[in-house]
């Protein structure tokens, strides 16, 4: 009875030593806190993650309009490093010479007289390193939770490592106004 215990345990442990050592990619992480706000999450299939996690940088201000306007960055890295340290120190001094991940900032808009807010955003994989830094993957978007926001003339653009969206936006409380977000990834994987 003991050897049947014995060798099921050994089974046991050699298939998780298994899926321990074995390689891991964005599309098979489950969420992993790593510090700093930085989170491994689960991946869809073309590899972009379902959730952004917390955001690495956050700020709220107001706008000349007199508008409460949040805006937030995310990061998720490509792959889980034993060294997460790196990636947490490139938002303070000392950035990653060269990595890849996801990156992601929105702004929150918040429309006087209570009409609701417009959640606009930006997001691609970027990589980065010898001096470069490209984008692959641009995606914009944007969601509005009032009921009569109308947007109008968006326009998206891209460049070798930076992504802007814009339109305008207007409902029946507050005037027409223009907003964008813009994301750019230097070669040290510093992110604006």
């Amino acid at each position: 009875m003991n050897i049947k215990k014995s060798l099921a345990s050994l089974l046991v442990a050699a298939t998780l030593a298994g899926t321990f050592s074995a390689p891991v990619n964005a599309a098979s992480i489950s969420a992993v806190e790593t510090g700093a706000g930085i989170t491994a999450v689960q991946a869809n299939l073309n590899g972009e993650p379902i959730s952004y996690g917390k955001p690495i940088l956050e700020s709220t201000y107001t706008d000349k309009e007199g508008t409460e306007v949040t805006e937030k960055i995310y990061f998720v890295p490509a792959k889980p490093s034993n060294n997460i340290q790196n990636y947490t120190t490139r938002f303070n001094d000392m950035p990653v010479m060269s990595g890849e991940g996801w990156y992601k900032k929105e702004k929150v808009h918040k429309w006087k007289g209570g009409a609701g807010e417009t959640k606009y955003w930006v997001r691609g994989y970027f990589v980065w390193g010898n001096g470069e830094s490209k984008l692959k993957t641009p995606q914009y978007g944007y969601k509005n939770t009032g009921k009569y926001i109308k947007i109008t003339n968006e326009s998206k653009t891209k460049t070798g490592n930076s992504l802007k969206y814009s339109f305008t936006a207007s409902n029946v409380v507050s005037r027409k106004q223009k907003l964008s977000v813009s994301l750019k990834v230097n070669s040290r994987g510093r992110a604006s």
